[in-house]
């Protein structure tokens, strides 16, 4: 049986003017809620028809606060298939690798109970205007399906999402086929078999529930939010009445992607329009839990070391702007498109490396002037057409400050004799929190550590377990392509390689150059599980 009314002891009860301004949410990041279908670790959508609203954390940040990592479970996820009369389908999440089977077996019956549940209550929840939807019309396919969002700290973080589709009764199309979705969260000390309760996250002396409720009280009075008696869940995220506040019993899940909690509202919050499908805000600010006490204890795997896992946060950027030309294309028929997000959060060296070109990027747009005068002179000026592209982007991964640079152009001649030329470069600069120097391969190693065997120990094992790949020499290739290395890109379990031109090496040691990505990418994906945590310098 679905509740009608949701125990609310604890809510704080905010203002009507104030609440009608809540819920412009969803309409900020509506795949960023870190609740979605994918596996352990991404972002994806929330539950089918969500909308997520993100509550940022510029505060936290500008104060140093934000938690840049935790420590991923090394355990392994199963995901087992749910069939049930040929019309309820779906998956459900089994965890293995715990150090005390007790454990494991009592983690994986709450998991399957709640699925099972989900699965087999086929009751209409009370959603409000359900009885109106749903009438004259006959539900046919359900399904479940559970993503494992978090996984970090002996803390698993699901959510199990259950569809249901409705047909008319009467067997015809003389009436849409409708929906609903209802989501189910579960929460587990992975220690214990226990579930965690939203208080049990923040620090001690921490009211956490007022924490969220400012959070949101504070949104609400930023953004003009109103009443949409037109609304669709494709629209926005409104609400019916004054908001009643967060209680501690609101389902949550946890992002192994941020670190951030994400709160869902449905037919248990009847003042938030929600249209028969749960709706998400994420709070970005992840300042205020205490994730390492669940640690106490040591890992609950069997064997297995912890490996840091870097928190990406998104920098509370300024608006995107285009900036003056930095290269003339006057007289030319060529459109240029500059979009740059600076942030306070960024020193000056860094919002510089955000926004000024390269004398290699400068040269990129002497070679479009160049190529659409050669077209123009050769097809006729009326002929000539072209674009440039020039992008800067900025996040946070961990202790470090990622600049993204995005530059290319494209010239082309219309009419009869089609001819085109193009280029582009995509460039990655690293910098860590407070320093100005942008950070090499070595830099990711504490001081001492020989960075560079334990590179080569992890790039040659990685080539020579693809042996589809055909080469001739491991050792040879990986010495060479590690003298090529020419950027680096940290991500949250691994670092990203980047290498100068390496043709030359490609036609020495590949026996099929067909293969050449896949070569690169063995030697350029290193994750820090192998690198080896007692020698990194990420946290």
């Amino acid at each position: 049986m679905f509740p009608t009314e949701k125990t609310r002891g604890a809510a704080r009860r905010l203002g009507a003017r104030a609440a009608a301004a809540l819920l412009s949410l969803a309409l900020a990041a509506c795949c960023l809620s870190g609740c979605g279908a994918g596996g352990a670790g991404q972002a994806g959508p929330g539950p089918k028809g969500a909308n997520s609203g993100v509550i940022s954390a510029r505060e936290s940040f500008e104060q140093g606060e934000q938690l840049t990592h935790v420590y991923s479970n090394p355990l392994e996820t199963e995901f087992v298939d749910i069939s049930i009369g040929g019309n309820i389908t779906g998956n459900y999440i089994k965890l293995h690798g715990f150090a005390d089977p007790a454990v494991e077996k009592k983690v994986n019956d709450l998991i399957f109970r709640a699925a099972m549940d989900l699965a087999a209550d086929t009751e209409t929840p009370p959603y409000i205007g359900a009885a109106v939807e749903f009438r004259n019309k006959v539900p046919t396919d359900r399904s479940v399906y559970s993503q494992l969002v978090g996984s970090f700290n002996n803390i698993a973080s699901i959510s199990m999402n259950v569809y249901q589709q409705f047909k008319p009764a009467d067997g015809y199309e003389s009436e849409w086929w409708s929906s609903y979705s209802a989501v189910k969260t579960l929460n587990i000390d992975l220690r214990t078999g226990e579930e965690i309760k939203l208080r049990d996250l923040f620090k001690e002396g921490t009211d956490g529930i007022a924490f969220l409720n400012s959070c949101m009280e504070r949104y609400i009075a930023e953004n003009d939010c109103y009443d949409d008696t037109t609304w669709t869940y494709m629209n926005g995220f409104f609400l019916r009445d004054s908001f009643r506040g967060v209680d501690e019993d609101q389902q949550f899940v946890i992002s192994n992607w941020n670190g951030c909690v994400s709160l869902y509202f449905d037919w248990r919050d009847p003042e938030v329009q929600t249209e028969f499908y749960p709706v998400s805000v994420r709070i970005d600010d992840n300042s205020r839990f205490d994730y390492d006490k669940f640690l106490e204890g040591g890992p609950v795997s069997a064997g297995k070391p912890l490996v840091p896992r870097l928190l990406e946060q998104e920098l509370p950027l300024s608006e995107p702007e285009e900036l003056p030309r930095a290269y003339s294309f006057a007289g030319r028929n060529i459109d240029y498109h500059g979009e740059f997000a600076g942030s306070s959060l960024l020193s000056d060296a860094q919002n510089r490396a955000l926004t000024e070109r390269t004398p290699e990027e400068t040269a990129m747009a002497d070679g479009a002037i160049r190529d659409y005068d050669r077209f123009a002179k050769t097809y006729g000026m009326l002929n000539a057409r072209g674009s440039f592209y020039e992008e800067g982007s900025a996040s946070a991964i961990g202790p470090f400050r990622i600049i993204r640079r995005y530059v290319s152009y494209y010239v082309y001649s219309e009419g009869d004799n089609y001819d085109s030329a193009s280029d582009y470069s995509d460039r990655v600069i690293v910098f860590r929190d407070g320093n100005d120097e942008p950070l090499s391969i070595e830099d990711l190693f504490k001081p001492g550590a020989d960075w560079k065997s334990a590179v080569r120990a992890v790039a040659l094992r990685k080539l020579t377990e693809t042996d589809y790949i055909g080469v001739s020499d491991p050792e040879g290739y990986v010495d060479e392509m590690l003298d090529r290395i020419s950027g680096i890109d940290p991500g949250s379990e691994g670092v990203q390689l980047y290498f100068r031109d390496h043709g030359d090496i490609d036609s020495r040691y590949l026996s099929n150059p067909d293969y050449e990505w896949a070569a690169s990418n063995a030697v350029g994906y290193l994750e820090y599980a192998d690198l080896g945590a007692d020698i990194l310098n990420i946290i």
